[in-house]
């Protein structure tokens, strides 16, 4: 839950016309829990940490082309490859053949550990460690 509404929040400040934007709090709370199945299949299903996950939601809302582009949780999930290869190759460039290694080590030990304080304070339940 915590992921999606952190996508939606970026989606209404990249587009503060949007219809997302609009929405009172309580309908982006919902919208977000319709949203929350996607991104627990992204992580139970098909593997990925939410560190990743939660790295991924703030690329693809900084990117120009992907903001516009992934509105939900459930097209974030459609299109991961696509995201992940295309995030990959700008780290290294276009081709590489360490693109998958770079997109690895982007993620620092200070990078979870801030994404881990700020679950302890947002969503206490989250944090494993």
């Amino acid at each position: 839950m915590v992921a999606a509404r952190r996508l939606l929040d970026l989606i209404a400040a990249n587009t503060p016309a949007s219809t997302l934007a609009r929405l009172s709090e309580r309908a982006k709370d919902d919208r977000a829990g319709k949203w929350a199945d996607a991104f627990r299949l992204l992580h139970e299903r098909d593997g990925h940490a939410w560190s990743d996950i939660t790295a991924m939601v703030e690329w693809v809302q900084a990117d120009p082309f992907w903001r516009q582009n992934i509105l939900s949780g459930d097209k974030l999930r459609e299109k991961w490859d696509q995201l992940a290869a295309k995030r990959a190759a700008e780290t290294k460039g276009a081709g590489s053949r360490y693109g998958r290694v770079a997109e690895v080590n982007l993620i620092t030990n200070d990078d979870i550990d801030a994404e881990e304080a700020w679950l302890r304070e947002h969503a206490p339940g989250m944090v494993a460690r």
